[in-house]
């Protein structure tokens, strides 16, 4: 949970949504060939694995709350709360025994596509 701690706020930039397409990072062609239009799919089975995957528990959130409210910082410099979803996380363990309710659809990993 702590190595996310600079997406903790992602939350608050997208608007509420019943579905939800994956993150992506596009580079440059192999070698800057202009002719290459291979895109490899990968990343998502330690996302998977390490937040998916586990059970969040009401002491996760409890550290969690306590990890986030003393890693912000205003313009000012002056230490804040970082914003973090704790409304979200409560219902996901409430409501879904702690396991984030979601379907995932991916291409298996190392699979390389041509993109035209």
């Amino acid at each position: 949970m702590f190595r996310l701690h600079r997406r903790a706020g992602h939350f608050q930039q997208y608007p509420d949504a019943l579905a939800m397409s994956a993150y992506g990072e596009f580079r440059s062609p192999f070698d800057k060939d202009p002719e290459d239009h291979r895109m490899v799919f990968y990343g998502m089975r330690y996302i998977i694995e390490t937040h998916l995957l586990r059970r969040w528990t009401e002491d996760d959130l409890t550290r969690a709350k306590a990890f986030f409210g003393t890693h912000g910082v205003n313009p000012l410099g002056q230490s804040i709360a970082f914003p973090f979803p704790l409304e979200l996380m409560e219902k996901i363990v409430r409501e879904h025994d702690g396991y984030f309710p979601v379907t995932i659809q991916a291409l298996p990993v190392r699979d390389v596509s041509l993109v035209v």
